[in-house]
């Protein structure tokens, strides 16, 4: 998943790009590395998760911050990479550029069955709604 994100990202070449949800910052990287003149943004409404993500690419813009209300100006970027997150299609769209891209890799309702079924009394599947 990783690499094919990054492949995907470095396709389209873009000047400014968002990961979020970016959590420790695994995905990020990767296109990071695939897109090393760009100016990349991430962020997570986990301020732990970002202090992590911070130590992988100190050059990277690191944001504490809810997808519902992203710090960046209308039409910023021309990617938005979403990787198993929560999704805001309203400030995905506000954040694009025209003609940008949105890669969005949700769950399926077998991911992480296995952990999923150790923890809860109940398992239920995935809203597509929320990822």
């Amino acid at each position: 998943v990783a690499r094919r994100l990054a492949e995907l990202a470095a396709e389209r070449s873009p000047a400014h790009w968002l990961d979020i949800g970016c959590g420790e910052g695994y995905y990020t990287a990767q296109i990071a590395e695939a897109l090393p003149h760009a100016d990349g943004y991430a962020l997570d409404i986990s301020r732990e998760a970002v202090k992590r993500a911070c130590r992988r690419d100190p050059a990277l813009t690191w944001m504490v911050a809810s997808m519902a209300r992203v710090p960046l100006a209308d039409a910023s970027c021309q990617f938005l990479a979403s990787v198993f997150s929560p999704r805001d299609w309203q400030e995905a769209k506000r954040l694009l550029t025209p003609g940008g891209g949105l890669m969005r890799v949700g769950p399926t309702n077998e991911h992480l069955m296995e952990l999923r079924q150790r923890l809860y009394d109940e398992v239920r599947d995935y809203a597509d709604d929320k990822h």
